[in-house]
């Protein structure tokens, strides 16, 4: 990592951890779209029962109810056989008819649009990366990168040392790329870095004069029916490739299917199907920690012989398993940045290489309508509580529960707290370093009480959020950070602490995100309040996956080291002291 890019990143590190009013070292500007619900998606699945593909109703009952263990923060499960669904699943609050992040999971569809670029003979693997951007190539670069071609970067190993970090500090990416000092010889080591991705991104910029997204919509997406999606873009508006693409989950499962077609899509080529065999064979490898199965073009290989995986960290996949013609897409907020996880080790379980299935089984009504039942009761918390309420003893464990949630929304009402200067940002830390996006602080926090429901207001400089908060069932709302729009759920349960201190624990949802915030609201006393916040995936999450960033370990060293690391964790988990400004009940 260059001395400028150390600079410029120790300077966004340290602004944030003490306080500074203006923290991004890049203006801030809008990155993602708000979500648009639109008529039903095009060219949906088909939908069958288990046993009509194959598959005993039980088996997929058995691995559904398994992953929705609370440790893999599942938000969405989808298994395909044939080219049916056999099971979609939603796990509250989220909702698979609102787009999710991916991640780096896009870093394979920027792959395809690679292959059908390279299909139509206006790009070749082995062309080189200073030949494609002459004029943002200096004479430096042009020695230092000469053997570095398209090829290495579909492969991750370019060695270039300008990294996720490094773009969070320049504008130009691809100049600073190639401006950045090579690790190593192209070609010699694996090395994930999603700046590899956005290079090939911006390749097809400066091949086709066409953005990636309008490359796609005609080539890709159009053809495939995926009308809903967003990519963000970079300073000079080239799509970031290696991620910020939203997409819907039932639209992953058909980019799955694209690739169990070999490409095709209902009776058209869209992508060779050379390219597709060779994006899936093993170009690299990736360290253990990664994967144990090696790595294609811009996508992990995976534990069954000849599958395949789109992967975004926290949990974002999709599985193509071509011996079984299977797709398995998850989204999710998981405690994982790369390739392993507890959920996948889960699918290597129920699908991985001793699983086999047969084209057909009898009909098996009772299995299936079990399978449909556990359905429904995992994506409704509250017909649970319905079925709960039936029990005597619920009902009598539930009365007091109720009864204190009613007096302290009651005691709430009216109530605005001025909050001490501090770090804490409704926003999750991730999401703002990921989209540029830092608020100036929590400044304030009222509440209101009306007709039997809790609304927050949370104030962050001129701008405030208010939401409802949902005691039963999740109260949906939207949460607007400068102007950028995130979709949310909130959750609340009343409870107190060991000494008897009543504490408000909110759950902060952000659907279309991996992210979720928490906060713990602690009334000390009737003027005081302390308010602690965490996020998921957690702050060990994050700091696992700061050792696989280029240049992060020498960065950290560069501007403080351990003194730094200790201030990055309270920004994970800021704690904020509250003083009651005001107090008017509404009549």
């Amino acid at each position: 990592m260059d001395l400028l890019t150390v600079k410029r990143t120790a300077e966004l590190l340290l602004r944030l951890s003490e306080q500074k009013p203006e923290v991004a070292v890049l203006p801030m500007r809008v990155q993602k779209a708000p979500f648009s619900s639109q008529p039903e998606s095009v060219g949906r699945f088909p939908r069958c029962t288990p046993e009509e593909v194959g598959v005993p109703s039980a088996y997929v009952q058995e691995f559904l109810q398994r992953a929705a263990d609370k440790t893999n923060h599942l938000h969405s499960l989808t298994v395909l056989r044939h080219g049916k669904v056999v099971a979609a699943c939603s796990f509250p609050p989220y909702d698979r008819e609102i787009w999710h992040v991916t991640h780096s999971l896009c870093k394979t569809v920027t792959a395809l649009a690679v292959g059908i670029l390279m299909d139509e003979g206006k790009l070749s693997p082995e062309e080189r990366i200073v030949d494609i951007f002459a004029e943002k190539a200096s004479p430096l670069a042009r020695v230092r990168y000469r053997n570095l071609t398209v090829r290495h970067l579909l492969s991750m190993t370019s060695g270039a040392s300008f990294s996720e970090i490094s773009s969070a500090t320049q504008t130009d990416w691809v100049r600073g790329f190639l401006d950045s000092a090579p690790q190593f010889e192209p070609g010699k080591a694996f090395q994930y870095n999603s700046m590899n991705t956005y290079m090939l991104s911006a390749a097809i910029c400066a091949k086709t004069g066409e953005t990636l997204s309008d490359f796609l919509r005609t080539r890709l997406f159009g053809p495939m029916g995926i009308r809903q999606f967003y990519w963000e873009t970079c300073p000079l508006g080239i799509e970031k490739g290696g991620w910020g693409l939203y997409l819907l989950p039932e639209d992953m499962a058909k980019l799955g299917q694209l690739i169990l077609n070999s490409g095709e899509w209902q009776g058209k080529q869209l992508v060779s199907q050379r390219f597709i065999r060779e994006m899936r064979t093993r170009q690299s490898d990736p360290p253990k920690e990664m994967s144990d199965y090696g790595y294609g073009w811009q996508c992990w290989l995976w534990a069954r012989s000849g599958s395949m995986m789109f992967n975004g960290l926290f949990g974002q996949n999709i599985l193509v398993l071509p011996d079984l013609d299977l797709v398995i897409v998850s989204t999710a907020g998981a405690n994982r940045m790369f390739g392993k996880s507890a959920f996948l080790t889960l699918c290597e379980t129920y699908f991985g290489g001793k699983a086999a299935f047969p084209e057909r089984l009898p009909p098996n009504p009772r299995a299936f309508r079990k399978l449909q039942r556990a359905i429904r009761l995992l994506e409704s918390p509250s017909l649970r509580e319905k079925e709960d309420k039936m029990r005597l003893d619920a009902v009598f464990s539930r009365w007091p529960a109720r009864k204190l949630c009613e007096e302290q929304n009651a005691r709430l009402d009216g109530k605005s707290y001025a909050i001490e200067s501090g770090t804490a940002r409704l926003l999750p830390l991730f999401v703002q370093v990921l989209e540029n996006n830092y608020t100036t602080g929590i400044s304030a926090v009222s509440f209101t009480c009306k007709d039997d429901a809790l609304y927050i207001t949370i104030a962050e400089g001129i701008e405030k959020n208010t939401l409802a908060v949902g005691f039963s069932v999740p109260a949906r709302g939207v949460v607007c950070a400068n102007g950028e729009e995130q979709l949310a759920a909130v959750s609340g349960v009343w409870t107190q602490d060991e000494d008897g201190v009543p504490v408000l624990k909110l759950r902060i949802a952000l659907l279309e995100q991996a992210s979720t915030r928490y906060m713990k609201l602690f009334f000390l006393t009737p003027e005081t309040v302390r308010i602690e916040l965490s996020e998921q995936p957690s702050k060990q999450a994050l700091a696992d996956g700061t050792s696989f960033v280029s240049g992060a370990s020498r960065l950290l060293a560069a501007v403080g080291g351990e003194r730094l690391q200790t201030q990055l964790d309270t920004l994970a988990e800021p704690v904020l002291f509250g003083r009651l400004v005001s107090e008017q009940h509404a009549e």
